[in-house]
Order: C-alpha cells, then sequence, then structure tokens
C-alpha cells in the first residue's frame, strides 16, 4: 500500500512506520518540525515536516494525492492545558483538523484509514452515570471527533478507530509521558498512589494493530484496544522493580486525592487556563477499573499477546536517561 501517515514522527507513529516498513509498504509522513532524531527511518520513507493547520486546501489535496490508504496518529492529548474555555482549543485541533483531513482524502481517492482515539469513550459509553463527555472537555471532543470522522469518510473511506489505553514504549529522540512517574519511583521517598487500574499495552502492539487494520478489509468501525488489565499497584509495582528499587506503593483515600485535585483545578483557574480532563471530576475515573478486554479487537486486527514488560522496561530506560 502507499500509505499516508500524520503524525509520523511521533510515539505511536514511530512505531507505526517501523511495522508498515517491515511489511513492505511505502510510506509518506507528515509531522510537526523538527525530527527528533537525525536517523529516525531510512531514506525511502518520504518525509514532510509542516504543520498540516498551515497548509492551504490546494497544498493538502497535492500531498495525499498517489496514496491509498492514510494513518491519522496525530492531535491534541489531554495534558495540553489551554486558555480557558479548553472547548474550543480541543475541537478546534482535533474534530475540525479530522474534519477537513478526511475530506480532502476522499477527494484524493484514498479508500481506507485508521484514526487513533481514547479509551475515555469507551467508558463515556459504559458509565453514562459519569457524564464524562459532559465534565471534560478533552472527552467530548474525542466522542466528537469520531461521530464526525465516521460521517465525513461515509461509505466513500473505510475508516477504523482504534481507541487506545494506557501506551508503554519508547522512541528516538522522545520523552516517555511516563517519565515524571518513573522519576517519582526512583526517588528515596515513600510512594504514594491511587485506587483504581487501567489497560496497559505496548507501542509495538498499537502499531500491528494499525498494520492489520489496514490490511485486514473487514475491519471497520470503532474497536477498543487493550493488552493487560492492571491495578495501578501492579502496575507501579512493576515499574518500580525495573528501576531497581523495588518499593512498596501506599494507596491514599480518595478524599486526598480529591483535595489535591481541587488545588490543580484553582491553580488553571487561577491563570486563565482550563484541563480538557476536569481535575475535579477525573478522581472518579482514575481511581475506577478501567479495564478492557483485548481479544474481540485482536481476532479482527491480529496484534500480538503479551510484550508488555518489555515495554515497561523501555519506558524506564528511556525515563532514567540523562
Amino acid at each position: 500500500m502507499n500509505v499516508f501517515l500524520l503524525g509520523g514522527t511521533g510515539f505511536i507513529g514511530y512505531h507505526a512506520v517501523q511495522e508498515l516498513l517491515k511489511r513492505s509498504h511505502r510510506i509518506t509522513i507528515v509531522a510537526l518540525p523538527p525530527l527528533p532524531s537525525e536517523e529516525l527511518f531510512p531514506p525511502e520513507v518520504s518525509i514532510h515536516l509542516v504543520n498540516i493547520n498551515d497548509l492551504k486546501d490546494e497544498e493538502l489535496l497535492e500531498l495525499l494525492k498517489g496514496h491509498d490508504s492514510l494513518v491519522h496518529a496525530a492531535g491534541i492529548d489531554d495534558r495540553v492545558v489551554p486558555d480557558a474555555p479548553a472547548y474550543p482549543f480541543f475541537y478546534k485541533e482535533n474534530v475540525e483538523m479530522s474534519e477537513r483531513l478526511f475530506r480532502f482524502a476522499k477527494q484524493a481517492g484514498i479508500k481506507q484509514a485508521v484514526m487513533l482515539g481514547s479509551y475515555y469513550v469507551k467508558f463515556d459509553r459504559q458509565w453514562p452515570e459519569l457524564k464524562l463527555a459532559e465534565r471534560h472537555p478533552y472527552i467530548r471532543t474525542c466522542l466528537e471527533q469520531e461521530e464526525h470522522s465516521l460521517q465525513e469518510c461515509g461509505d466513500d473511506i473505510r475508516l477504523t478507530i482504534l481507541e487506545l489505553p494506557n501506551v508503554f514504549g519508547s522512541s528516538p529522540g522522545r520523552d516517555p509521558q511516563w517519565k515524571s512517574l518513573i522519576r517519582y519511583l526512583n526517588t528515596a521517598s515513600p510512594i504514594f498512589y491511587m485506587h483504581g487500574g487501567t489497560a496497559c499495552m505496548s507501542a509495538v502492539q498499537v502499531a500491528e494493530a494499525i498494520a492489520g487494520a489496514l490490511e485486514n478489509y473487514s475491519a471497520s468501525g470503532v474497536y477498543v484496544l487493550g493488552g493487560e488489565n492492571l491495578t495501578w499497584v501492579q502496575l507501579l509495582s512493576r515499574l518500580s522493580l525495573l528501576t531497581g528499587k523495588s518499593k512498596k506503593i501506599h494507596i491514599l483515600p480518595n478524599w486526598i486525592i480529591k483535595m489535591g485535585m481541587y488545588y490543580l483545578y484553582n491553580q488553571s483557574k487561577k491563570h486563565g487556563k482550563e484541563n480538557g480532563l476536569d481535575p475535579r471530576y477525573l478522581v472518579d475515573l482514575q481511581t475506577a477499573l478501567t479495564y478492557v478486554d483485548p481479544e474481540p479487537a485482536r481476532q479482527v486486527l491480529g496484534f500480538q499477546r503479551g510484550g508488555l514488560e518489555d515495554a515497561l522496561k523501555k519506558t524506564v530506560e528511556a525515563s532514567l536517561r540523562k
């Protein structure tokens, strides 16, 4: 296939490129400058370092032409804290950008696409009483991104949306998003955390799922990805062991976590900012067991079982690298 990959120099994008190259597909990457590492990809990968929001319509269309497949692995995640109100920012960067991308992908003759989403949308469907989309601007726009993208693609593009849980691993030139947590685990201080648990998988598994979605012509719609379901204590204990400091994890009661979250909310408000995930309500989600059954997606997309331990090890190594 001739694959157009938006966000190819990012953490997931990097691994997707490696997997697609392994399967002999041809790849064009569009990503924000600069390259995180000069020798990131072999010379046969075509790289365009540009913000597609800065491209004129005809320029974007020209870039997309000649490709039959698209991977949308770009966007703004919840770690970005914009000026208040947060919703218009996330809507513009994620929903409107995706609509525009797929609109011109149709015009360019692209017939299949994969878009990366968030498993937060699964839990908005599963636990309506938490009002996740209503309370969290980021989750609301994740949901709208899925709905609008499916509508834009219609019958012209076979779109597969992969809702991702917490992903581990490393990529050249980038710090893992888990860096601050792992450095906390590596200190001499007692370790305090919260109740709950989460689904975890490796970036290699996500890359295999992306390739599987492109290659399996029966795959379309929304798939929730997962690997291993771990409590926070289990996850932090494994990460701690990999730092060489096997430490006991002390669990704080939810009311203490909520006090800390209200402090974060007030700090953002004081500076005219708003979090994509509202700290006042985030505790209800983060202390739940946000687990996923990976088998339905695995049966269709064919990504491997296992591999999390190696991904955790690479995450720790990259986080502690000076």
